[in-house]
């Protein structure tokens, strides 16, 4: 666990098929990783 003041980050990239399942994904995430904010971006896939 952070002691106060510091700041423990990272990111996950999922490849979905809609805002709504990435919401529910992240939710999931959240659930399993702990307490903290999420910000959701979307990447898109160029080939």
């Amino acid at each position: 666990m952070a002691a106060m003041g510091q700041l423990v980050g990272g990111f996950a990239i999922f490849k979905v098929n809609s805002r709504d399942e990435a919401v529910a994904l992240t939710r999931r995430f959240l659930e399993i990783a702990g307490d903290g904010t999420s910000e959701l971006h979307e990447v898109s896939e160029f080939s």
